[in-house]
């Protein structure tokens, strides 16, 4: 109930008080004196419950305000890298999520939304466009103010590290990018991007995590360079499979249970170790996704990170291996070897972003520690190739898929 409402409601109480009392007391002026005593207490009460939710909504606010200055003068004697954020308003997501293929490319995400992956959103097909039309929040003036601090700190770390290129590269797709504020409901309350939108939780911008920014940048790196990124991932051991997953006989089901995920919704990749490892023919190729566990009540939050044993035949075609049981990730030793990760490893998409974090981590390392979290996996080496590479020479990479 709103302050209005509560406000409203007691002074309701009171009148009734008093029709109340008319009917039933003598009218007399000790008693009328009385009642007016009753009702100027009570005014008193209400006054005194307004003065004090302003009180406290003024308190948090300045709360809020001053931790964004002792943030502010704590970093006042560094010069801040010139950067420009911008911000979406509630009404970008009526654009972003428009129904009309030529306006959005997200409107392909939600185009193929299955119904399995539809009621995990607790949607219906009927409510489906319209709320996500409506799913972006306003970001406070505060909010924006610390988030855009809190990117031009990260930025002057990455410099006191010499790391001026990687400056240079984040700044780059932080300003192709637009930040917005989610309702809770979207994506389970999720990071993700939609075409150029990061799309955070509100309570990320309470406390801008500079990991989840890389996270996301790496996303829209992906969706406008998507050549760049198959390079990388070829040197994973990932072939894309053009032909299509769901085609692949005996893994229909596998596919249709997969959850949607709007940073990796192109499930056509099969991997394949036996690239970098000798392994038995049913162990050289897999599919690797998220899955619900039933079609019963699906949820975005409760999947399970398989692999599925695939067979290939001479001209290419591949098979699901029907002696096979799909295997967990966390038991599939090779696939942890390889890639040395525990989460986000289930696409391609989320490996090279879980790599990007790392990155970052270890770009932030003083020079003394860099041995204390330089990861050792294959996976690993090949995104610090490849990112280097590119970091160096952007524009070395030209194949298409």
């Amino acid at each position: 109930m709103s302050l209005s409402s509560k406000i409203q409601n007691d002074f309701q109480n009171i009148i009734n008080l008093f029709n109340l009392s008319l009917n039933k007391i003598t009218i007399s002026t000790t008693k009328i004196l009385i009642f007016i005593g009753i009702i100027v207490f009570f005014c008193v009460i209400i006054q005194l419950q307004y003065d004090n939710a302003v009180l406290s909504q003024y308190i948090g606010k300045k709360e809020e305000e001053t931790q964004i200055e002792k943030f502010t003068n704590k970093q006042q004697d560094i010069k801040p890298v010139n950067i420009s954020i911008t911000y979406a308003i509630p009404n970008d997501s009526k654009n972003v999520f428009a129904n009309d293929k030529e306006k959005s490319s997200s409107h392909n995400y939600l185009q193929l939304m299955n119904e399995l992956n539809i009621m995990a959103r607790s949607l219906t097909n009927e409510t489906l466009y319209d709320f996500y039309q409506n799913c972006f929040q306003d970001i406070t003036p505060l909010e924006q103010k610390y988030t855009t601090k809190s990117v031009q700190v990260l930025l002057n770390n990455l410099n006191s590290q010499n790391k001026t290129s990687y400056v240079t590269y984040l700044k780059h797709w932080i300003e192709k990018s637009k930040l917005a504020k989610s309702i809770s409901a979207l994506e389970g309350n999720m990071p993700h991007t939609h075409d150029n939108y990061i799309i955070f939780p509100s309570e990320w911008y309470r406390n801008p995590n500079e990991s989840t920014l890389i996270h996301e940048l790496t996303h829209i790196h992906q969706r406008f360079k998507t050549n760049e990124f198959d390079i990388l991932y070829e040197s994973f051991g990932f072939e894309y499979y053009n032909k299509g997953v769901h085609t692949i006989k005996g893994l229909e089901q596998a596919v249709d249970m997969s959850r949607h995920n709007p940073d990796g919704y192109d499930l056509n990749w099969i991997w394949m170790p036996r690239k970098y490892y000798k392994l038995s023919d049913n162990r050289s190729y897999f599919f690797i996704t998220a899955k619900y566990p039933s079609i019963e009540n699906p949820s975005l939050t409760n999947v399970e990170y398989v692999a599925y044993p695939l067979e290939r035949d001479n001209q290419g075609v591949y098979y699901k291996l029907t002696s096979e049981q799909p295997i967990p990730i966390s038991k599939l030793d090779i696939f942890q070897k390889h890639f040395g990760i525990t989460n986000n490893h289930y696409h391609p998409n989320e490996i090279a972003a879980q790599y990007a974090e790392y990155y970052l981590e270890d770009s932030l390392a003083n020079k003394n520690d860099i041995e204390k979290t330089k990861r050792k996996s294959s996976g690993y080496s090949s995104y610090l190739l490849w990112m280097n590479k590119h970091l160096g020479y952007p524009d070395i990479f030209d194949r298409k898929r």
